[in-house]
This record gives C-alpha cells, sequence and structure tokens, in this order.
C-alpha cells in the first residue's frame, strides 16, 4: 500500500508541473479568436498605393515567405485555430484505484492472448489496447462507472430467421434435455444469433469453461440454437496441442468425444474466435488476436 501511495503523489506531482509549466492558450498574447468563417478573413486595400503593381508584389511576397494576397490586392490574413493544451498522461490518475481494485498491471498480460481476466472479457470489445495498461484500465473504470449510473440490466438478443420446432422434435433433443428443457419447448435453430452484442454463427471456435490453471479446451459451433431469451450451443470439442512459440497460437485437431451443448453465458470466454492456417499448411491454429470484433 505504501507503494501505491508513493506512485500516487508522483501522479499528482505530474498533474501539478504539467498545469505550471503548460499556460491556458487564453492567457497567451498570440491567441486569436477564430474568425466567423473558420478559415480566412480579408483586409481591403482600397488605398494601397502599390495596386498597380499587385502581380510584381505577390511574387516579391511569396518569395520572402510572406502572407498571400487574392484577386484585386486583397491581403489574406491566417488567423490562429484555438487551440487546448491536453495532458495525454491524464489517465494515470486511476492507475492507483485501478491497482487496488485489479492488482498489479503485470497481471492483466495474460489477457492478451488467453483471455482469463473478468474484467478483460467484459470491456474486450472498446479495451484492446493491451500494450498501454494504466490507459486500458482507465478505460474499464470509465466504463464500469458509466455502467453503474445507467443501471440497465435489459438483455439483447438478436437473431435470423431458422427452422422453428419443439424440442422433442429437434436431432439433439438429449442434449436439450440436459440444460432444462422440456418436450415441449419452442426452439430456433438459426445461422446466428446476437446476445449482448457478440454474434454466435456455425464453423466459428469458442473457449470451453474449464479449470483456470490449465490450458485452454476449444470446441467448434456446429448449430446454434435459441430458446426464450438464451443462445444454446452444440460444440464439437476439439483437441488442443498446445501453444506455438513460433506462431504464438494454440495448435488444435479434431477430436472424437461427443457432441456437447452450452449456454453462452457459461463459455470461459464469451467471444468467438476465428481460426487460420499458416501458408502451406492445413493445421488449424487459434489465437486470441482474431477475436473477432
Amino acid at each position: 500500500m505504501e507503494d501505491l501511495d508513493y506512485m500516487d503523489n508522483l501522479i499528482t506531482l505530474h498533474n501539478q508541473s504539467f498545469q505550471e509549466l503548460f499556460v491556458d492558450v487564453h492567457d497567451n498574447d498570440l491567441y486569436i479568436e477564430e474568425p466567423v468563417d473558420n478559415s480566412v478573413i480579408d483586409e481591403e486595400a482600397v488605398d494601397d498605393p502599390d495596386e498597380e503593381n499587385v502581380a510584381q508584389n505577390r511574387a516579391n511576397e511569396e518569395q520572402e515567405g510572406n502572407a498571400d494576397r487574392g484577386e484585386g490586392g486583397r491581403r489574406r490574413v491566417r488567423k490562429m485555430s484555438k487551440v487546448h493544451v491536453t495532458n495525454k498522461l491524464h489517465h494515470l490518475k486511476h492507475y492507483r484505484e485501478m491497482a487496488v481494485a485489479f492488482g498489479p498491471p503485470v497481471g492483466l498480460w495474460c489477457a492478451k492472448f488467453e483471455g482469463r481476466m473478468k474484467i478483460f472479457r467484459r470491456h474486450s470489445a472498446i479495451c484492446c489496447n493491451f500494450r498501454n495498461p494504466p490507459l486500458t484500465m482507465a478505460k474499464m473504470f470509465q466504463l464500469s462507472s458509466l455502467s453503474a449510473q445507467l443501471g440497465n440490466s435489459e438483455e439483447y438478443l438478436d437473431f435470423q430467421r431458422g427452422n422453428v420446432m419443439t424440442a422433442r422434435h429437434s436431432s439433439h433433443k438429449d442434449l436439450l434435455m440436459t440444460v432444462g428443457l422440456n418436450g415441449g419447448d419452442e426452439i430456433i435453430y438459426t445461422n446466428s444469433a446476437t446476445f449482448h452484442g457478440e454474434e454466435y454463427r456455425p464453423s466459428l471456435f469458442v473457449c470451453l469453461p474449464g479449470d483456470p490453471s490449465t490450458e485452454e479446451n476449444f470446441g467448434l459451433i456446429k448449430n446454434v440454437i435459441v430458446a426464450a431469451k438464451e443462445v444454446l450451443l452444440v460444440i464439437a470439442p476439439w483437441k488442443n496441442e498446445g501453444l506455438s512459440p513460433r506462431l504464438n497460437a494454440y495448435h488444435v485437431i479434431p477430436d472424437n468425444r461427443p457432441l456437447i451443448l452450452l449456454r453462452s453465458r457459461s463459455l470461459r470466454h464469451f467471444r468467438c474466435i476465428a481460426p487460420w492456417n499458416p501458408q502451406d499448411s492445413e493445421e488449424i491454429y487459434l489465437s486470441m488476436r482474431t477475436v473477432l470484433v
């Protein structure tokens, strides 16, 4: 805690020094109010004694680097725009409280590829700059504060039209019964379902739930089912061969395990992952860099 207090004092000293070093732009003598047309204004040159030699004067001024002259000897004067000096490190003010709430920033680096941290899973749609942990945490703090102020708990679900049937007539009826559905419940097979802004489609991969201390287990989405206000995924588990040091991605291969049915809420990482393969190779790799956003 003493280290955090010391860091907070340094950040406060930095902000105070910034205010002292950079004078407010309105107190600067060079500041000129922005013109009405937001571009340039003209000065009348009716009594200009050199009006007869406008062409020669214009050439001389261009050589000397002076201001331009318009048609008829009008002098074009460019005004200075209104500029506000901003401290680009102002986000460090949130550093201490974010470190107290979520631990040291070095613990967040694992989220770059593994997506294990809950706060990164909540806000990864916007906070994707993992090279600057203080800035990322500041954005998370702002998003969390805004969410608390709005207090909106409404769930958003959108999906394409598909095949409507009851659970007992589905080819996956045994799996549907394991999640608590009855035979007469209505379900919809669809090619795309969006829940809380995340789109689920067949042929994409997801991260299966499991022990956080172990490597990720992945599965391929075979079918997307909408039941009431939930998204159910029929998933074929794939085997994780480990992380490739050269490609910095997980190598996965098909597995012979049976299909499973999971709710989108229970996934280890709620976003879908697009598979890819290296050039001249048919091996499938998964990386959190290819998370669909």
